[in-house]
């Protein structure tokens, strides 16, 4: 007897009644078929599932500032911050702010980050609910001090800030300035710079947000021996420097994170 035939005799190559050998294959066909596109699809959401993780986690336009510098030198820099630690009737900080940081503000406006924080070399204590400040340059400084404290509140917008307070700290009287005269300049300075406004800043929370600002600059590490203190990206080292050229001082930090950036 042959092999065949004795598969044959025990029923292993019997045909099974109703499939024929060709459906079986086409259907295996066809199942191998859908197998494979559903590993072709699963891949495909996988793919498209990663591209948006990545792009969903690039960084934001917002967190980078496209500038223009000099003779159409334009780079992508982070911002620089800058922290002006000041009083309203010192003369030191009435320089700074209008010899070197307003016009520093102008050139380099689309990646300065600066924050006023009006208080100086006072101090600041908190009784029975109420707080109690002293100033260098007397009760009507913290006054000052406490309007410009309002409109760096009421006013987030960066221009409106450095307008109304320059235009204040070029108009205050240094010496024998009483509440009534800061009181005038720092409403005339508001009507000029924001014609739409009612020209007065209402601020029921002076004294806290005042105490804010002092509780700042009393925790500057070294402690704060002159006013103005600037600190550069929480940096108050190179005061001197600073004080002297701010200029130079943003130049090089933004040479040194773009070198195609020339001002």
């Amino acid at each position: 007897m042959s092999l065949k035939q004795d598969l044959s005799t025990t029923g292993l190559m019997t045909p099974v009644p109703g499939i024929s050998t060709t459906r079986v294959s086409r259907s295996s066909r066809n199942l191998f078929v859908l197998k494979s596109l559903s590993v072709i699809l699963i891949l495909t959401f996988l793919v498209l599932g990663i591209n948006y993780y990545l792009i969903s986690n690039c960084p934001k336009d917002e967190e980078q500032h496209v500038v223009s510098i000099g003779d159409n030198q334009s780079a992508i820099v982070l911002p620089i911050t800058v922290s002006v630690y000041y009083e309203i009737l010192c003369p030191d900080s009435k320089h700074f702010i209008l010899k070197q940081l307003i016009p520093v503000w102008r050139k380099y406006i689309n990646h300065l980050n600066v924050r006023l924080v009006p208080f100086g070399k006072g101090n600041v204590a908190e009784r029975s609910g109420t707080y109690q400040f002293t100033c260098q340059h007397g009760a009507e400084e913290c006054h000052g001090n406490k309007l410009h404290a309002c409109l760096i509140e009421n006013y987030g917008n960066a221009s409106i800030q450095m307008d109304v307070i320059g235009c204040s700290m070029e108009r205050f009287r240094l010496w024998g300035a009483t509440i009534k005269d800061i009181d005038e300049v720092m409403s005339e300075c508001i009507k000029e710079k924001i014609p739409d406004n009612k020209h007065e800043l209402i601020c029921p929370n002076a004294d806290k947000l005042l105490a804010t600002h002092g509780y700042e600059t009393l925790a500057l590490r070294p402690r704060v021996t002159f006013i103005p203190t600037i600190s550069i990206d929480n940096s108050v080292g190179n005061q001197a420097t600073i004080l002297r050229n701010l200029d130079g001082v943003i130049c090089k930090i933004l040479n040194n994170r773009n070198s195609e950036i020339k001002c």
